[in-house]
């Protein structure tokens, strides 16, 4: 006869409560709410990075709303309340009939942390299954 090992029954009800935890959402909201927060530090970050400096007011003046739960879907507001902030993103056109073009400090910001963000949601997965004992 072959032995399997032994293991502690309290092991087996913490993963057990851990995986009721994540499958309820608890843990997975969590989750979400951490990756979130991470990608919104890096965009704050590059985007006031990526912002034309004259008088520094445009660059200081970026904020966020923090991360929102409605329902399933989670959301953050990335903004700047100065009133010429869109026509340095997207551009503009002048008095004397030519046009500036647009920065797109926060658009290609967006767009880098994109590309990032699955790494970030498995880093915080594998973090989160680690803690579990589920790995």
């Amino acid at each position: 006869m072959t032995s399997l090992g032994s293991f502690e029954n309290s092991d087996f009800e913490n993963m057990a409560s851990n995986f009721n935890n994540f499958v309820n959402g608890v843990a997975t909201k969590q989750m979400v709410m951490n990756s979130l927060n991470e990608a919104v530090a890096l965009v704050m970050s590059g985007v006031k990075e990526r912002t034309p400096v004259d008088t520094g007011a445009l660059r200081r003046n970026w904020s966020s709303s923090g991360v929102r739960y409605s329902g399933s879907f989670a959301s953050v507001d990335i903004s700047n309340n100065l009133h010429y902030a869109p026509y340095l993103e997207y551009g503009h056109r002048l008095r004397n009939g030519g046009y500036y073009p647009g920065v797109f400090m926060l658009t290609n910001t967006l767009n880098d942390v994109d590309k990032v963000f699955e790494k970030i949601l498995e880093k915080n997965f594998n973090k989160f299954m680690k803690g579990t004992g589920l790995e």
